[in-house]
């Protein structure tokens, strides 16, 4: 952006500064000049085209929904992920009213979330309720701000647009409340195991509220309690008079009057005894005032002076020490607040990561509608070459494609959807520059009416294996004409071998980056999973923070409040470890061997998946003998493997019962040279039909399967010098089984 500036600056400069031009030749050289600096700035111009499309794509991209209102709350920009949000279309939200999607209740909390984005300068939060186009409701958090004005809107203030980020927080709001009412629990539990007397009092002096302790010391039930005048009842003659002025002074100005005070009461029983008090007043949501009473016996305290003097002593130290425990715990919770910011910022990086190395894969892939429109769309630099650089999202296949190719997809696309399988096919297409390429699509049916297509160039595969061809049939006219050359031959097949070599190595190099691909793939399944884990330790600590302010006020031990601090701690580093592991799998990188310890990656490859085990009722058993080695392997690749058939075996098991669904993983050294692992699962099995062929690339019993899962795990572990066999089992179900070579060479 500053080269473009700096090249207009330099033509602005040369276009009004008066040109010395006495001789032809110095017209010349202007001339020249002047076409290098126009050049330059058509590439300029074309960089910012680029850069814009880049930019929108980002936009509809984005995992949380972003809008744009104008001054009258209409939207006027929207992105897919809103559009997904709200169950419509991104072209019917254009012009819609934001307001047709807020519940009433929600409306007055949308209008002062306006009012502050308007009075300041900085994004605005909310939380309120919304609903789909269908009616169904949703808790939103809305992240507002003021951005400036639309082209060609006068520059009054009202006239500001508005960009919002929109994310649905139904799942937190349930756990949140989940939360309270476990808190709401634990706290009547904490009243009725309290060793001091609670009591609260209606305006009225009357009792609402009294506590086990409470019942044993003044020696009556709680029904008989509730409901009788405490002060007729329990305080005795010679103080109820003003313990009840204090009372409704205390009820008509609001102010603690009584705080910490001593006065006797008379039990059930007729025995008088001293207690200590402190008081404090409560308004319910109705507004209706109550006085909550906190009591300790301290008659026998009375009759120790010097006791009560030392412990009053130690109670201010105690006080001390637990201000300085206070002081350090809100520093530890600033400190745990950042690393949450932390760890919020490596996760939007991962997708970042994810969105560009989904732009360095070779292949065409765009996804169609039932009527041949180009719903989403993304080629390699090398298409471009092709139906250049501009987009094709929202256009039909006859916009972008030749006449004869477009007739040629809607073809596959029928056999596609009426197959329900793969279908191959290969079309031409000429470049820009007038050559013409030959590319290999892939079709499959989307189950939504549409189609899902990977295209690949394959015009060099085709001129190689042309070339290839008649490299052999040149062989056999020299071995037929010239027997006598053989030395001459032998060096020739020895550069052929060396070049086999080289072309195992290539394909070794390919099949790595389709493994990758397939932990992309995987990384766009865990997504649900990922965000049901991160979000059960977020929620724990959220649990164990109101715990602790709930103990903090009401003066607990700090043994007790450390512990639960500890926890928060646990929970946050819980979360750190789940996005870093996310981050480990999605890297790019060359394959590297290091010892590995294959019940480590089992117990990684587990947690990822545990979310569909658990939805799925299925019943886990992991069983490892004992003195396992370490193997030479990558551990990611392995991991890969370990998913890979998982995922299959909880697939498999879809169809039968949840009381019958049964997950068993087995970790054994059959010999000294490798170790296998074994995953059987009790689901449907494999047909005799497929037994031969469920290994090979491309095939899937699976409606939606790519059929490259197993064939690149078969790949990862003969890498490794092991074996990947499979079987169906006598009582049902399947039984994949793998070994690894302990020393990590190839067989």
């Amino acid at each position: 952006m500053e080269q473009e500036n700096t090249a207009n600056d330099r033509l602005s400069q040369r276009i009004f500064q008066p040109l010395p031009l006495n001789k032809p030749a110095d017209v010349q050289q202007e001339l020249e000049q002047l076409r290098r600096e126009n050049a330059e700035l058509r590439n300029n111009l074309r960089g910012r085209a680029a850069l814009s499309e880049r930019l929108k794509a980002l936009y509809d991209e984005a995992p949380t929904g972003y809008l744009t209102l104008d001054s009258d709350h209409s939207i006027i920009e929207a992105n897919l992920a809103l559009a997904q949000l709200l169950n419509l279309k991104r072209s019917q939200l254009i012009g819609q009213n934001i307001h047709r999607f807020i519940v009433d209740d929600g409306y007055a909390i949308f209008q002062q979330h306006l009012q502050n984005v308007r009075e300041q300068t900085t994004t605005d939060v909310c939380e309120l309720r919304m609903k789909d186009s269908r009616g169904d409701p949703f808790y939103a958090r809305l992240e507002s701000i003021t951005v400036g004005t639309k082209p060609g809107d006068a520059p009054a203030a009202e006239r500001r647009i508005i960009r919002c980020n929109l994310c649905c927080i139904t799942q937190h709001k349930r756990e949140a409340q989940r939360a309270l009412h476990l808190a709401r629990e634990r706290a009547q539990t904490y009243l009725e195991l309290a060793d001091s007397i609670i009591i609260a009092l209606d305006a009225g002096g009357q009792i609402t509220l009294i506590n086990q302790k409470g019942c044993r010391v003044l020696g009556d039930t709680k029904p008989r309690l509730i409901g009788v005048d405490w002060f007729e009842c329990f305080v005795p003659d010679e103080t109820r008079a003003v313990a009840r002025r204090n009372f409704h002074t205390l009820l008509k100005d609001g102010q603690d009057v009584w705080g910490y005070h001593e006065h006797p009461i008379t039990t059930h029983a007729g025995i008088q005894r001293l207690l200590a008090w402190n008081s404090a007043i409560r308004i319910d949501e109705q507004n209706n005032p109550t006085v909550l009473l906190v009591g300790d016996d301290i008659t026998a305290r009375r009759e120790t002076e010097n006791e009560l003097h030392e412990y009053r002593e130690r109670l201010e130290e105690k006080v001390t020490g637990r201000t300085t425990e206070l002081t350090t715990l809100n520093q530890q919770f600033k400190t745990e607040i950042q690393r949450r910011k932390i760890t919020e910022n490596n996760l939007r990086e991962s997708q970042s990561q994810y969105a560009a190395i989904m732009d360095a894969l070779p292949d065409m892939v765009c996804r169609l509608s039932a009527n041949g429109v180009i719903l989403d769309y993304h080629a390699p630099p090398s298409h471009h070459d092709v139906l250049g650089a501009g987009t094709c999202i929202d256009q039909p296949l006859e916009a972008v494609y030749p006449a004869a190719v477009a007739r040629q997809w809607r073809r596959k696309m029928r056999a596609a959807r009426s197959q329900n399988e793969i279908t191959i096919f290969e079309y031409p297409l000429s470049e820009v520059s007038g050559g013409e390429q030959t590319y290999e699509a892939r079709m499959i049916d989307c189950r939504d009416g549409g189609v899902l297509v990977v295209a690949r160039n394959i015009t060099r595969r085709k001129t190689a294996r042309a070339e290839l061809l008649r490299h052999r049939e040149q062989l056999e006219e020299l071995v037929n004409e010239r027997t006598e050359a053989l030395k001459a031959i032998n060096n020739q097949l020895r550069q052929e071998i060396n070049e086999r070599k080289q072309a195992e190595e290539t394909t070794r190099e390919h099949q790595e980056q389709l493994a990758h691909a397939s932990r992309l793939t995987t990384v766009g399944e865990m997504t649900s999973g990922l965000a049901h884990e991160i979000n059960q330790p977020l929620a724990a600590i959220a649990t164990y923070t109101q715990g602790c302010l709930y103990r903090v006020r009401a003066g607990d031990d700090p043994a007790v409040i450390e512990n639960i601090l500890e926890q928060v701690v646990v929970q946050a580093q819980r979360a750190a470890k789940i996005v870093q592991h996310l981050r480990n799998f999605v890297t790019k990188g060359k394959p590297h061997r290091e010892p590995t310890e294959l019940a480590k990656v089992v117990a990684l490859a587990v947690s990822m998946v545990r979310n569909d085990i658990i939805k799925k009722e299925i019943e886990l058993d992991i069983t490892q003998s004992e003195s396992l080695p370490v193997v030479e392997a990558d551990p990611i690749q392995v991991e890969q493997v370990i998913m890979n058939l998982l995922r299959n075996a909880c697939e498999a098991m879809n169809e039968i019962e949840p009381e019958s669904r049964r997950l068993h993983i087995t970790l054994s050294c059959p010999d000294s040279h490798h170790v296998c692992l074994a995953i059987r699962d009790t689901g449907t099995g494999i047909a005799s039909s497929d037994e031969d062929k469920i290994s090979t690339p491309f095939f899937s019993t699976k409606d939606s399967g790519m059929g490259l899962g197993l064939a690149i795990s078969r790949t990862i572990v003969e890498d490794h010098g092991g074996n990947l066999t499979h079987g169906s089992n006598p009582d049902g179900g399947a039984t994949f089984k793998f070994t690894l070579a302990i020393g990590g060479r190839r067989t």
